[in-house]
């Protein structure tokens, strides 16, 4: 087993991240998925002795995800995957399942988490 040096830039995660991606995609349906350009799936992390959780995401577009379906098409154009990490400190509790709450579910505030269409790119 392969342990990288920094434990949040650790390849495995970015491979869930596209394992997500494909789920979402699926799960969609057809005809969300001729209108969407992509989904945006989130992954949360945290190590033993940390005082924050992390939270990463990244915008997987249509074409990355019908890489993995036809390996043998050729892209037309290099797909390129940033991964986006968002920490969110422990402290203070009383606030901490508003605050994920909001990130995890693309919200500004508490308020808008019912709102997951915002996981999907147009």
């Amino acid at each position: 087993m392969v342990t990288p040096i920094d434990s949040l830039h650790n390849p495995y995660l970015v491979v869930l991240l596209i394992a997500l991606g494909q789920l979402q995609w699926r799960a969609l349906g057809l005809q969300e998925t001729q209108q969407a350009a992509g989904v945006t799936p989130k992954l949360m992390f945290s190590t033993e002795y940390c005082n924050f959780m992390y939270i990463y995401s990244a915008d997987i577009s249509s074409s990355l995800i019908n890489m993995f379906d036809n390996p043998t098409m050729k892209p037309s154009v290099p797909d390129s995957l940033a991964v986006q990490i968002s920490t969110i400190p422990y402290k203070p509790v009383e606030t901490f399942q508003g605050r994920l709450l909001a990130l995890l579910l693309s919200a500004t505030c508490p308020e808008d988490v019912d709102k997951s269409k915002k996981l999907i790119v147009y």
